[in-house]
């Protein structure tokens, strides 16, 4: 877990957090993975002090028409982490970019406080997720499991 914050680091971090997301926005990519582990600083004389986004795996290209950035409708697969996910993420929407800072926002309340009310339930929420998206599709290549799957749907 991420140590506590003064306000005057939080502030720091956060303008330069979301000037990084800023720049990465106006480049067309939208990172899906906003978290305080994807954030470094600086070690070199002249980039101390600076921080930097990393971890572009789950970035994704954002799909424009004339010029203006439209958002699929498409239901989507999880991505990212859990704990920082917006609520589009956890309702399997595509992510834009309203989604890269709702999660900056949930990182700076983590830092500020040293901690986010529904940690502790993260394990639980993906528990659900999980059998959530485990579907009848999925038992159709284990038969043997789709009468209990079926069963354990209706209770």
């Amino acid at each position: 877990h991420p140590c506590k914050f003064n306000l005057h680091e939080l502030l720091k971090f956060g303008i330069q957090a979301v000037e990084s997301l800023k720049e990465l926005h106006k480049a067309g990519f939208v990172h899906r993975d906003v978290k305080p582990d994807n954030f470094v600083i600086g070690n070199q004389q002249n980039t101390t002090g600076f921080i930097y986004l990393i971890d572009f795996g789950l970035c994704k290209k954002l799909h424009k028409e004339n010029g203006v950035i439209v958002k699929p409708l498409q239901i989507s697969n999880f991505r990212g982490t859990l704990r920082y996910a917006s609520p589009n993420a956890h309702k399997r929407i595509e992510f834009g970019r309203q989604d890269d800072i709702i999660s900056l926002f949930y990182v700076l309340i983590e830092l500020s406080i040293g901690k986010l009310p529904w940690s502790r339930h993260c394990l639980i929420i993906k528990a659900y997720l999980s059998w959530r998206s485990f579907n009848q599709t999925t038992t159709k290549r284990i038969p043997k499991f789709r009468g209990l799957y079926i069963l354990l749907r209706l209770y």
